[in-house]
């Protein structure tokens, strides 16, 4: 699974598979998905997880609307389920850092 837990909070953290290194330089993706229990936090990885796949896919098909529409949903997702704002920008710029296109 895609989460681990740190000082009783969950975190979706998952390794950019050495398919998609040539377009996103991190090493890895983490951020808080904001939840004390593991069901939740299994349902948010999932869906965090198969919206980063579709991203990184776009990415490597260089779909750049397909991407943006794929970066722009996983944003959108973290604001619907309360991310803090600086969580948010730490996500956007993790984004844009793997990502060659202008993003909002």
């Amino acid at each position: 699974m895609a989460h681990t837990i740190s000082r009783g909070m969950y975190y979706f953290v998952k390794r950019v598979p050495k398919r998609f290194a040539s377009v996103d330089l991190r090493s890895r993706t983490q951020l808080s998905l904001k939840t004390q229990s593991p069901d939740v936090a299994q349902k948010k990885s999932l869906i965090i997880e198969e919206r980063l796949a579709a991203y990184w896919e776009a990415l490597l098909a260089e779909d750049h609307e397909g991407a943006k529409a794929h970066y722009e949903a996983v944003v959108n997702f973290a604001e619907v389920q309360g991310m803090p704002s600086c969580h948010r920008k730490r996500l956007l710029q993790c984004l844009k850092v793997a990502c060659s296109i202008e993003l909002k």
